[in-house]
């Protein structure tokens, strides 16, 4: 099913925050985004693309503030309709479902949105998709799309980083994607973790199962902290980070010893695995990530050049999963390609813990 965005204020796209809030509310109710188109209500063009946009996507939402009776005007003239007044709004008389500053019309939902106040519920929502992480090689990868195809399930995949794929499913039956996700946990080993998030779908293990983590952060700068957070309830399961570029930092809040940081250096897997240990015994946690590494663009060098990140995961009963990667892109790339890793690695350290079915999940 695709899903288009019409933003009508140009002028958003230069608040990045809040348009990042709209997608949000917006993917949570009808699934990924596939087009997101920003006009000004004095563009020429605004009635032929609005028209356009609906004949192409299956579920629109249009979203504006000072365009909002014009949008109005638009739908009732392209659809032969008149114009109400309706709970201080001009909107289409055939509008099905009408609240405070939403109205659906068949497939198209219009919301009138302002910056720094809560978004509009959107009326539009889907219940044919899925999203699924699979982490599994590129010959695993291929054989779900297989499976997808077997089972009339419309697979949309695309590889995150090495080992960890994502998947949209799309089905005109629920029915469809269970069974191929029942399959697919045979042929896959079971490496299958159903949700929109990774973070997210982290984060509810830990709250489900109350195991507790800790993060020891270099060059990511506090991301892998702010991922898991974004999600309601952590503060039951999150004990604190440590965000530590200094090597002093290193020594005298984690524990890493000064011969480990002069023999190895900062960057290595060494001081990254006594980063795991030290921020675990400090907060008294279950789990316990840690990254070290060169994000550029410089601080580079033959031995470890710009990309050189060393992310570990933890756990009380295991021992500790630590990474050498060489990541290619710019700072921000690099950085939250380390964020992915910490996350996988996360669930590869209690495999047992993190592909047990949950029971609100699909597979139920």
């Amino acid at each position: 099913m695709k899903n288009a965005l019409i933003i009508v204020g140009k002028a958003l796209k230069h608040n990045p925050l809040f348009v990042a809030y709209l997608k949000r509310e917006v993917t949570n109710s009808i699934g990924m985004i596939d087009m997101t188109l920003f006009i000004s209500k004095n563009d020429e063009t605004i009635s032929t693309e609005i028209k356009e946009t609906i004949k192409t996507y299956q579920n629109i939402i249009i979203a504006t503030a000072e365009g909002f009776e014009l949008v109005g005007k638009i739908l009732s003239t392209q659809t032969s309709d008149s114009l109400v007044h309706k709970q201080n709004m001009l909107l289409p008389s055939k509008a099905t479902e009408i609240i405070e500053d939403s109205y659906a019309l068949k497939n198209v939902n219009v919301i009138r949105i302002y910056v720094s106040k809560k978004i509009p519920k959107i009326l539009l929502h889907s219940y044919q998709e899925a999203s699924v992480f699979l982490i599994c090689d590129e010959e695993e990868a291929k054989q779900f799309e297989k499976l997808a195809h077997v089972f009339e399930v419309e697979s949309l995949g695309v590889k995150l980083i090495d080992g960890l794929w994502r998947y949209s499913l799309v089905s005109q039956t629920e029915i469809g994607v269970q069974r191929l996700l029942k399959e697919a946990r045979v042929i896959i080993t079971h490496k299958i973790l159903i949700g929109n998030d990774l973070s997210t779908i982290i984060a509810q293990k830990l709250i489900e199962t109350n195991h507790t983590i800790t993060i020891a952060e270099s060059c990511t700068g506090g991301l892998i902290a702010s991922e898991l957070t974004k999600n309601s309830g952590v503060s039951s399961i999150f004990k604190g980070s440590i965000v530590s570029y200094a090597n002093e930092v290193k020594s005298t809040l984690l524990g890493v010893k000064e011969e480990t940081l002069e023999k190895f250096g900062a960057v290595s897997e060494q001081t990254v695995n006594e980063m795991l240990s030290g921020v675990m015994q400090k907060f008294d946690s279950d789990f316990s990530l840690a990254v070290s590494g060169v994000a550029g663009p410089d601080g580079g060098s033959d031995e470890k050049p710009v990309g050189t990140v060393y992310v570990g995961a933890k756990n009380r009963q295991n021992e500790p999963i630590i990474k050498r990667l060489t990541l290619v892109g710019d700072r921000i790339y690099i950085q939250q390609s380390s964020v992915y890793w910490a996350l996988k690695l996360l669930v590869e350290s209690d495999e047992k813990l993190f592909f047990k079915f949950m029971p609100k999940s699909l597979d139920k």
